[in-house]
């Protein structure tokens, strides 16, 4: 009386393939042969599927592994984009060194294009964003500023009024809120 060997209905099909091929390469001979070559039969596939899971339990893990890298380069791109305002040149010079600070301009450029867009004004914190974004300080540019950061300073301004502000002096005078706090990040 012969045993029957118990696969997983899963493994069945790949259980079949295996012990047909062994048969015939190996020709059993007596019931003890064919016995090894049953057992060999089911342990193979059985290592197969461990391989299977093993491949799929370390891909999961890359994968938890990259979105926790993902999620720690992020909190690093806001944390450097909180600190914005009070450096901006040094700052923006980190954030635009990686992809995820990047990102981060770009929802905050996003964020202040969609006000314009929408009818909106800019008020005082928004062209501190904008001038920050920039590099620049959130404030007027002085005397001495290169023409650039003024007429940046002048658009920005504008942005926020009915009537566009002249460029120079009057551009630093020209919005009470200049100075306001930046918003929290």
């Amino acid at each position: 009386m012969a045993a029957e060997v118990l696969v997983p209905e899963e493994d069945r099909v790949a259980y079949e393939q295996v012990i047909e091929r062994w048969r015939r390469e190996a020709g059993p001979d007596n019931v003890v042969e064919e016995h090894l070559i049953q057992r060999a039969a089911v342990l193979s596939v059985r290592l197969d599927r461990i391989e299977r899971a093993n491949q799929e339990a370390r891909e999961a893990a890359a994968r938890e592994a990259v979105g926790r890298w993902h999620r720690r380069k992020q909190a690093a791109a806001r944390k450097m984009g909180q600190r914005l305002m009070l450096d901006p040149v040094n700052v923006i010079e980190e954030l635009e060194a990686t992809a995820f600070g990047c990102d981060w301009l770009i929802r905050h450029w996003r964020r202040l294009d969609s006000q314009i867009r929408l009818g909106s004004r800019w008020d005082g914190r928004d062209r501190a964003w904008a001038m920050a974004m920039f590099g620049l300080p959130g404030g007027p540019p002085g005397p001495d500023a290169a023409e650039d950061a003024k007429t940046l300073w002048t658009l920005a301004v504008s942005v926020g009024h009915e009537q566009p502000v002249v460029a120079g002096a009057s551009a630093r005078h020209a919005a009470p809120s200049d100075t306001e706090n930046a918003p929290a990040v």
